[in-house]
Formats: C-alpha cells, sequence, structure tokens
C-alpha cells in the first residue's frame, strides 16, 4: 500500500493528536475513580449512619429516613428453557425435525408442552420419530428373545 507525501507529512501530526487523547483520557479515568472512591465514602458514611453496616438488603423497603437502599448485584447468568415464554418455545419447536420431536419433549415440561402444541396445530396425536421407531422395535425384539430363552420347552409330543 503505498503512502502518499501528504499522508506521510501529517502522520506525526496524527501522533501528536493521538498523544493528547490518551492523555486526556487518562486524566477522565482518574477523575472518575476520585468521583466514585468519594461516592463509595459517601454511601459507607450513609450505611454506618443508619446502622446497615455491611447488611446488604433486598426487601423493597428503604434503609433509612432519605429512602437510599443498596442493593448487592446478583451475579449475571445466561438464559436458560425455564426464562423463555411458551410462544417462543413453540416457534423454536417448529424448527425442529419430527425425529427430535421425542428428545425435545423428555428434556423438560416446558419443551413437552411446545412439542404437543406443534402436533395438535399439526393435526397430529402421536410423535413420528424414526430413530425412536427402530429403537423400539429393537427392545422388543431383545426383550421377546430373552423373554422366550428364559422359558422352559414344551416336550415335542405335546400339543402346541
Amino acid at each position: 500500500m503505498a503512502l502518499s507525501s501528504q499522508s506521510l507529512a501529517s502522520a506525526p501530526e496524527l501522533l501528536c493528536e493521538l498523544l493528547e487523547l490518551r492523555a486526556e483520557m487518562a486524566a477522565m479515568r482518574e477523575q472518575i475513580g476520585a468521583q466514585l472512591r468519594r461516592i463509595e465514602q459517601r454511601v459507607a458514611r450513609m450505611e454506618h449512619a443508619s446502622g446497615t453496616r455491611g447488611a446488604r438488603t433486598q426487601s423493597a423497603e428503604p434503609t433509612n429516613a432519605a429512602g437510599v437502599q443498596r442493593v448487592a448485584r446478583a451475579p449475571a447468568r445466561p438464559p436458560t428453557i425455564a426464562d423463555l415464554s411458551a410462544d417462543v418455545l413453540v416457534s423454536i419447536v417448529s424448527n425442529l425435525p419430527e425425529d427430535d420431536e421425542l428428545a425435545a419433549a423428555l428434556s423438560c415440561c416446558k419443551l413437552r408442552s411446545a412439542v404437543a402444541q406443534r402436533r395438535l396445530s399439526e393435526g397430529r396425536r402421536e410423535t413420528r420419530t424414526r430413530a425412536a421407531s427402530a429403537f423400539v422395535l429393537e427392545f422388543a425384539d431383545a426383550a421377546i428373545s430373552a423373554w422366550l430363552d428364559t422359558q422352559p420347552t414344551p416336550p415335542s409330543g405335546s400339543p402346541a
């Protein structure tokens, strides 16, 4: 990339400007830090005056006559399925392939109701899942074979 002579001439000016901005940002950072320390000291004095030092409450009632209350911040947590509304879950389930309906329905009750709502809207009563059908057939075959192995064999001359 070739630089023009004009951009080379303005490079020192830009560097000076950037250094000035950096110095201004450092000064602003110091001012903000000092303001935050003053606020923390003020809050500590107010807590001490009201007798609630160290005790952080989440009640809806103020801690002193001025109506000042300090509430501990809850740690941020990622959203879960429980936080989603039913219509959002239905729209999520509507994008699932039919083969994944059973897995979604077995994962939690909110998804189960969303899968049921999807089936009803499509006019179906049961979940159609090829993987589940293959599993059920394999399980039934193994269970019947195991049961037949435990049964006594009838004598060859007796009627069946």
